[in-house]
């Protein structure tokens, strides 16, 4: 993804908080609780781990973005009108695989976060929740690799532990703070039921990466550890009043 539309997104969520603010005659506080489920569609760059697929024959992980799944809740905070916060979570895995040879091979990208969520709803929009902020939390890419025998015999695993010579894994682990931008429509549908539809960046920095029992791991490509894009929808449960 281009660096442009991360500023643009940034953009618009300052400008949105900032238009918010300015005082107007006739808006009415909003205010509830809720919490939900969350499918979500995250993109991150995948390109430097597409880079070292092929040489272990397997096909490359899509660059379109996979499936996440998380949850969230907030609560309006009265003594600050129209503020409210909230948690949430999530977690995504997507996957290449396939037999090469006599072994069955497998390459993991997994990526993960949750935090606090801080978010702004615009007073002037009535029937309806348009929110601004941000989620602070962390999060944490892993990358697992795989080689294991294509089949298992019960027998051989009481034998020398089986046929290790086959089995190997390889498991790599970043783990970051994270600030991502959002912006969040929640639609009610009943005064205890609403939908959610939303989209962000996740921002990534002091992050680490280590390998195997928590060894440092070095030389890890910079864009491998890049933010991405996600977005979400939601089903809520709580009490609305927008």
């Amino acid at each position: 993804m281009k660096k442009y539309h991360l500023f643009v997104l940034i953009f618009l969520v300052i400008s949105s908080i900032s238009f918010a603010q300015a005082p107007q005659v006739g808006w009415i506080s909003k205010f509830g609780a809720a919490a939900g489920v969350n499918p979500m569609w995250v993109m991150p760059n995948t390109d430097e781990v597409n880079k070292m697929l092929p040489a272990l024959g397997l096909e490359e992980i899509s660059d379109n973005g996979f499936f996440a799944l998380g949850g969230s809740g907030y609560l309006y905070i009265m003594f600050v009108k129209n503020l409210r916060l909230g948690g949430y979570g999530f977690s995504g895995t997507t996957e290449s695989s396939g037999v090469v040879g006599t072994v069955h091979r497998s390459a993991q990208y997994s990526v993960s976060g949750g935090g606090i969520t801080v978010e702004y709803t615009m007073p002037f929009i009535r029937g309806v929740a348009v929110s601004a902020g941000a989620m602070l939390g962390m999060g944490s890419i892993e990358l697992n690799l795989y080689n294991n025998a294509v089949q298992y015999n019960y027998g051989d695993q009481w034998v020398q532990l089986g046929p290790s010579q086959q089995n190997s894994a390889r498991e790599m682990t970043n783990t970051f703070y994270t600030v991502s931008p959002m912006v969040n429509v929640d639609i009610p549908l009943t005064r205890f039921i609403a939908f959610r539809a939303g989209a962000g960046y996740q921002i990534t920095f002091v992050d680490e990466w280590t390998v195997a029992n928590g060894r440092d791991l070095n030389g890890v490509p910079d864009d491998l550890s890049s933010g991405m894009f996600f977005f979400q929808t939601g089903l809520y449960i709580g009490l609305f009043a927008f």
